[in-house]
């Protein structure tokens, strides 16, 4: 959530897909380009609200240069 916070551009983007849904802390949106090609989620990560997203952060971070 705190990378929505910080772009609104894609915030809208991604508020404006009706395939989408609401987005939610714990998900990441896999972006190539300017193309939305996925997302990643997870729940139930033990500590605060923002452990989640963290933990798919790693993930993304780990598959990143794979995604074309």
């Amino acid at each position: 959530m705190k990378r929505l916070d910080k772009d609104p551009a894609l915030a809208a983007r991604l508020k404006d897909d009706p395939e989408i849904g609401e987005v939610r802390q714990g998900g990441l949106p896999l972006v190539v380009g300017n193309e939305l090609v996925g997302a990643i989620a997870i729940s139930g990560a033990f500590g605060p609200a923002d452990t989640d997203e963290k933990c798919v952060r790693v993930g993304v971070d780990k598959i990143a240069s794979r995604l074309k």
